[in-house]
């Protein structure tokens, strides 16, 4: 479903539900990537290592992990905003999504310092 509105309207939505959404999805994202990379930094310290392949690389130096995840951030937001415009609805559904994905990294990631303080 297509709303129809002109490419300069998309990204000036005025339903306070989505500012709202947008306000507490990215208070709630930011905790979310701060704790994802102070746990990946201590499975670091304690001899781990990155899983993802594409973050290996980053993973290595903290500011460029929280540069990435803050650019990260900032395009969450702006396709956030742009399926909100496209679709009413869809804004939440993603950072729903998001976040959701995002709860399922860091549990893991406490996992593996859980299993790292057992093991030795």
């Amino acid at each position: 479903m297509h709303t129809g509105l002109p490419a300069r309207q998309v990204f000036c939505i005025h339903d306070t539900g989505i500012q709202k959404t947008i306000i507490w999805g990215t208070a709630i994202l930011g905790m979310l990537f701060f704790l994802d990379i102070l746990s990946t930094e201590i499975i670091l310290k304690s001899g781990g290592v990155e899983q993802n392949p594409v973050m290996e690389g980053i993973v290595q130096w903290p500011l460029l992990h929280l540069v990435v995840k803050s650019l990260l951030l900032v395009l969450v937001i702006f396709m956030a905003r742009a399926a909100e415009g496209q679709i009413r609805g869809s804004g939440k559904i993603f950072f729903v999504f998001i976040i959701g994905m995002y709860i399922l990294v860091i549990g893991n990631n406490l996992g593996t310092i859980a299993m790292n303080m057992f093991t030795g």
